[in-house]
């Protein structure tokens, strides 16, 4: 069984051996050096976007240097952010939110010594490339990556350097958009399967994002991201608009997702020159089109200012959807390091405007169409990373829109369950699993592959009481969690469990002999994505089968079966209920 499964609270001798001050303090002390660094990445990167701009215009009256310039800065720019990737730390390239929840879920290492020095470089180069890609994927990469530094620079047990890690990815997330809810939420809501959420764990998380955005805030203002006027309420007649358009939103995203994967796709599969001279002639692109259009490039801010301003024709809006939507897709495909945040929420809110634009037109008396505007951003953010609440705390501290709350949650709403009718997933677990399979390690996290990472192991016992002293008496391990009729020991990283005979003769729905030391019982747990699917194909590979796919009293779906000496084998799905 999990941990989960006896509804367990931590043990009191535990914590009283692990200072709550010791974990706030390194939470406090990451925090501000995460809203620190994040802050000096946030004007790296503009001025170099503006710097790369500025040499352009420079040349502006020269006939073939006014194309050239920016062409052939923004080509070695992405070339050198690619190259930096490559040969320092191969981790940095893209969002880097997958690989803290990697690292979260304890199947990848975060090399902070590497990843740091080598997402910042190279993070201000893309950017200041103009490649569409947004400062979040950098600041969270990173701020979970100073956190792991911290953590073990302090010595933290290894709870409490998970807390830090995750707090650290909060943090990032705070100081990209000034929105320290919207960081905080993030790691309940999208990295709630890895996330260890508890008092100790929670509180971290707050403190490390309070401290960060207090940080930016100190050394930026405290202005929103975005200026955006403040709309009057949507008319409670009218709010019909907004789930409508969270099922298009819906739709977006998987065709969003889907695209992602596919570029990526592509461009690993590029070989020889092809694949050594991407960054040229992406690079060479992505300046071609700033040189036609600024706002057909970069993370979207300019773009979403001139789509409230309205400064473009309607066609030309939806032709700025279109062009933005593929290169977004093409910069991140690339392996260019920078995050799909900031570019969908220009993506979102350009097509927003477009179609608020449209309906206002024939349709008098509906939302603003910069209410829609809003809407899109949340909307689209839900429909990918499948994180609504998050994208509802985005919006409206990115704009400072708290009045428009309830348009927000019935898009952002029926955006994600849209999203999941079309059988769409969160971007972050499908581009774990990628890069997991493309190193061979594929299986926790992707429901297509047989389960390979040992979770846990559970001990079948007789007496819990009996065991528990012998085991912590005589072995010397420390109680984690207790309950009934299972306990969690300190164990390191596979945990141990014990677990009652009579209480696992209730799950499997059949009486248990008591073993003999001729055949020992004892049962291996494995997580997995999909339950039924992994249960079906053991099966197929001759497992003997012994209990079906079921959801148990605990948020987990599982299954049992043996292997050829009888011992039992878990496979244990998490599952929210609140889906």
């Amino acid at each position: 069984m999990s941990a989960e499964a006896g509804g367990a609270t931590s043990a009191r001798d535990a914590q009283r051996d692990r200072p709550l001050g010791l974990l706030l303090a390194a939470a406090g002390i990451s925090g501000i050096a995460i809203g620190a660094v994040a802050t000096a990445f946030r004007l790296l990167a503009d001025h170099a976007l503006v710097l790369q701009r500025a040499l352009g215009e420079r040349v502006h009256d020269v006939p073939v240097a006014s194309w050239l310039v920016p062409i052939g800065l923004a080509a070695l720019m992405v070339a050198a952010s690619l190259e930096i990737v490559r040969r320092l730390a191969p981790e940095a390239a893209g969002s880097g939110v997958q690989e803290i929840e990697g690292a979260l879920a304890g199947v990848r290492e975060l090399r902070w010594w590497r990843v740091i020095p080598a997402k910042f470089a190279a993070g201000l180069l893309s950017l200041g490339a103009g490649l569409l890609l947004g400062r979040e994927g950098p600041t969270i990469q990173i701020g979970g990556n100073l956190a792991q530094m911290f953590g073990r620079g302090l010595r933290l047990s290894r709870d409490d350097a998970h807390a830090l890690v995750a707090a650290g990815a909060a943090a990032g997330l705070a100081a990209a958009f000034n929105a320290p809810l919207a960081g905080i939420l993030f790691v309940l809501e999208e990295m709630r399967r890895h996330f260890r959420y508890g008092f100790r764990s929670f509180q971290c998380v707050l403190v490390c994002a309070a401290l960060s955005d207090a940080t930016v805030r100190l050394l930026t203002s405290q202005q929103p991201v975005i200026i955006m006027p403040i709309f009057d309420p949507a008319p409670l007649g009218t709010i019909w608009i907004f789930p409508v358009f969270g099922v298009l939103l819906g739709a977006l995203g998987v065709g969003f997702n889907r695209s992602l994967v596919a570029s990526l796709d592509f461009f690993s599969g590029l070989r020889g020159r092809a694949f050594s001279l991407r960054g040229l002639w992406l690079g060479g692109a992505v300046g071609f089109l700033g040189w036609l259009s600024a706002d057909s490039v970069g993370g979207g801010y300019a773009a979403l200012d001139d789509a409230l301003a309205m400064r473009f024709s309607l066609s030309a809006l939806f032709v700025l959807f279109a062009v933005r939507f593929v290169a977004t897709i093409a910069s991140y495909g690339s392996g260019a390091p920078g995050g799909i945040f900031a570019p969908m929420l220009a993506l979102g809110a350009v097509l927003g405007m477009g179609i608020g634009h449209t309906l206002d037109g024939n349709l008098p008396g509906l939302p603003e169409p910069g209410v829609l505007a809003l809407a899109g951003m949340a909307g689209l953010f839900s429909a990918t990373v499948r994180a609504p609440i998050t994208g509802i705390a985005l919006a409206i501290e990115m704009t400072g829109n708290f009045g428009q709350i309830l348009p927000l949650v019935l898009t952002c709403t029926s955006a994600a369950v849209a999203a999941q009718a079309m059988g769409g997933r969160p971007i972050y677990g499908v581009l774990l699993a990628r890069s997991l399979a493309r190193e061979g390690r594929a299986a926790t996290l992707d429901p297509s592959g047989p389960p390979q990472t040992l979770d846990y192991v559970v001990l079948v016992v007789a007496d819990l009481d009996r065991a528990l002293a012998f085991y912590t008496g005589v072995v010397g391990l420390g109680v984690r969690q207790r309950a009934e009729s299972y306990a969690q020991l300190e164990s390191g990283g596979t945990r141990l469990g014990l677990f009652t005979r009579d209480a696992m003769a209730e799950v499997l729905g059949a009486d248990l002999a008591a073993p003999s030391t001729a055949a020992p019982a004892f049962e291996l747990g494995f997580k997995v994505v999909d339950v039924d699917a992994a249960y079906a194909d053991l099966v197929a590979r001759g497992a003997t089968p012994v209990a079906e796919p079921t959801d148990r009293r605990w948020p987990q779906r599982t299954a049992y079966v043996r292997d050829p000496d009888g011992h039992l084998v878990e496979l244990a799905q998490d599952i929210d209920r609140s889906e």
